[in-house]
């Protein structure tokens, strides 16, 4: 296979590109990236999306001779580009169907949109995209919907027809490069720390929100600061919004195999909501200086991180530790000591190009987060945003695995993906909005806890590489055992681009 690079990395070497862009969180960069970058590349891949050269988009496993197939298969929609300036366009959608077994119901997804990005000169890079869908959702997702009022990852929606869904949203971001190793960017959309499955420090888990994010690196070492701000409402979404304010600075060290960002994330009181609104300290500014101030569990709720990972070819090795509050004069199964940790291994291709246009790549990974962890005695101060998790789906009180195995063959994908969630009897995903923790000794697990189990198969056949518009057939058995066992069985197909990652594995 004629191997292409798909990114440099700008901010990490002092010399000029013609021109850059930022890549979306979503499966089109995801594996491809990784492989690439662990190579032989000197890089900082904690954060997400990243930025990289726009001259090496995407990998192509297969070249036609003819030119139009060509195209129809690796190429944006629409694009034009010079030395300076340049625009793509992108039609995305899914349109998908299912049922789930002992049940008549059709469920669907139908989603339309489209993505529009490039460089204005060579210091300025943007991107948009729009989606709008109507869908039936199975009754476990439903359920959740009906519960917190927002789509998973998605937002808000309305009533459409008898029991669907009807929703849309636009998100976006402008990324300037005033200096080679200065990068500032402007948004409203989705982050990313972390190299594994999930984050327990921030993922793309929740909706969008606006942000603005800083870059700085210098030879091995590099800080980002993003500032965002995030919402709350109660139970009707036309109540009033409830703006609370973040901000995660992250210091990190890298070279050609280790990579380790030492993270500080804060949820800022910066209203009150009776006597005043949107009054930021000045420490709010200089968010590295939060902990030593106010601590770990003040009314500005603080978080400690660190994430790791470690190249070993072919695999990459890595974790993630939070400190959300510690009370060493208790046990570390008491509710008062919160921390969560990540422990992962995987690859991107175990066969390392071996044979030609086959690519084998795993991932497997444990999670476990302590109850009450990223919430506040002060309300509104925890970490979550419009109604769901900023972090892990399943919020606090929980231990995970996940095992994922992925096959390429030609255009061919075929995937398997296991998941086994335990929570607490008695908490569930809302246990991070409390503010009434309880002081107890208690152990993740035992005999009255719920094990939410995963079994998901998938073959899909990609058609084109750089929208990752391709066809599938799955089918995912979702299992709870707890005092009551339930079994969904639910088979689907499709035709869908990459709009995006949202986590159903609930």
């Amino acid at each position: 296979m004629k191997k292409v690079l798909l990114l440099y990395i700008l901010f990490i070497y002092n010399i000029a590109f013609a021109q850059f862009y930022s890549f979306p969180i979503d499966e089109r960069y995801d594996n491809v990236m990784y492989r690439t970058l662990l190579e032989d590349t000197v890089i900082d891949v904690s954060w997400h999306p990243v930025i990289g050269d726009i001259k090496n988009n995407y990998p192509v496993n297969l070249q036609w001779k003819n030119s139009v197939l060509n195209y129809l298969t690796s190429q944006s929609n629409f694009e034009y580009h010079d030395n300076d300036y340049s625009i793509h366009l992108n039609l995305l959608g899914q349109l998908s169907f299912g049922n789930v077994r002992g049940d008549t119901t059709k469920y669907y997804r139908n989603t339309r949109g489209f993505e529009i990005y490039g460089n204005l000169g060579k210091k300025l890079f943007y991107y948009t995209k729009f989606l709008e869908t109507q869908a039936v959702f199975v009754p476990y997702i439903s359920e959740y919907i009906d519960s917190m009022v927002v789509i998973p990852g998605e937002g808000w929606w309305k009533r459409f027809g008898d029991n669907g869904r009807d929703y849309s949203y636009a998100s976006g971001y402008i990324l300037y490069k005033p200096l080679n190793n200065l990068f500032l960017e402007l948004g409203h959309g989705k982050n990313f720390i972390g190299t594994g499955y999930r984050s327990l420090i921030l993922s793309d888990n929740s909706f969008i929100y606006p942000y603005l994010k800083i870059r700085f690196s210098q030879g091995h070492f590099s800080f980002t600061n993003l500032w965002a701000e995030f919402y709350q409402f109660r139970t009707v979404y036309y109540y009033y919004h409830y703006p609370k304010h973040a901000s995660y600075s992250s210091f990190s060290y890298f070279n050609q195999k280790l990579n380790m960002s030492f993270i500080i994330a804060t949820i800022w009181k910066t209203s009150d909501y009776q006597t005043y609104v949107n009054r930021f300290p000045v420490a709010f500014f200089v968010p590295i200086t939060s902990p030593l101030i106010y601590g770990l569990d003040s009314e500005n709720n603080s978080l400690l991180a660190l994430n790791v990972g470690y190249r070993i070819q072919p695999l990459v090795l890595y974790g993630q530790l939070v400190v959300d509050k510690l009370d060493l004069s208790k046990s570390l199964l008491n509710t008062s000591n919160r921390f969560g940790y990540q422990l992962g291994m995987r690859s991107y291709d175990i066969l390392q190009d071996k044979f030609q246009n086959i690519h084998l790549g795993f991932l497997a990974e444990v999670n476990l987060v302590r109850p009450y962890m990223y919430s506040s005695e002060y309300e509104y101060q925890g970490f979550y945003h419009y109604n769901q998790p900023i972090a892990h789906p399943a919020g606090a009180g929980f231990r995970e695995k996940i095992f994922q195995a992925q096959m390429i063959v030609l255009n061919f994908e075929f995937k398997y993906k296991y998941s086994s969630l335990t929570t607490l009897p008695f908490n569930d995903i809302n246990n991070i909005f409390t503010t009434n923790a309880q002081d107890i000794d208690i152990t993740i697990g035992g005999e009255n806890a719920t094990n939410i189990i995963h079994n998901t198969f998938m073959i899909s056949i990609l058609l084109n590489y750089n929208t990752g518009l391709k066809l599938y057939y799955g089918i995912d058995i979702r299992d709870i055992k707890s005092i009551a066992n339930q079994r969904t069985f639910y088979k689907f197909v499709g035709l869908s681009t990459d709009i995006g990652r949202f986590y159903y594995d609930f």
